[in-house]
């Protein structure tokens, strides 16, 4: 499956990647499959770096709308939001770099196996399910599991970058930072997916 646009993303009747790489995910023996690069936080950033005026000031984690709506501000990070007002940031949605993301978005290099509640957990964490962010955060726990369980998660790429180790900084990134940020996940999926590959021809 491929996605071309961000109106794709919202629109098309679709499964979740895991669904979508089932059989991979059988053959690599993978337990609670998860996305790597969930579309909506990174997409959630973005709309942040260019739409800065539409947010409220000293954001640390929870982007919030200056706007209020029955007097509470309106949380970017949410489903029902974007999916609802996606086509007013065309600013973002017309970046090549994110339109790359999304035609890798499926690939099998986006799939992670996980410890069990991580991939709850991961969405409840306020890291924008990020893996740069959530990884980072719990290593013990990262380097316990997939040192010790599976030899064949490929997640150096993400362990050994730190621009993007914090929200804080991926909130700080500028325009340009934010496309070579896109750039970098694109180059992550694209390297697990050729060593996933090149995994399972073995066998």
């Amino acid at each position: 499956m491929v996605l071309q646009s961000v109106e794709d993303f919202f629109i098309k009747t679709r499964q979740t990647v895991e669904k979508y790489n089932q059989d991979k995910i059988v053959e690599l023996k993978w337990e609670c499959p998860d996305v790597l690069y969930s579309f909506r936080g990174i997409y959630a950033i973005g709309i942040f770096i260019f739409y800065r005026d539409m947010f409220s000031d000293n954001v640390k984690v929870d982007i919030l709308l200056k706007e209020k709506k029955d007097g509470k501000r309106q949380l970017l990070y949410s489903d029902k939001f974007l999916s609802t007002h996606y086509k007013e940031f065309p600013h973002v949605n017309e970046l090549s770099e994110l339109k790359q993301f999304l035609c890798h978005y499926y690939d099998i290099g986006n799939v992670i196996p996980t410890w069990p509640g991580a991939n709850m957990n991961r969405g409840m964490v306020h890291c924008y399910n990020i893996p740069n962010v959530y990884y980072k955060r719990y290593m013990k726990f990262t380097e316990l599991f997939f040192k010790n369980v599976y030899e064949n998660v490929f997640l150096d790429k993400v362990l050994s970058e730190h621009r993007y180790d914090t929200v804080a900084d991926l909130l700080k990134m500028n325009k340009e930072e934010y496309a070579v940020f896109l750039m970098y996940i694109v180059e992550v999926i694209q390297e697990r997916t050729n060593l996933i590959k090149n995994f399972l021809q073995k066998f």
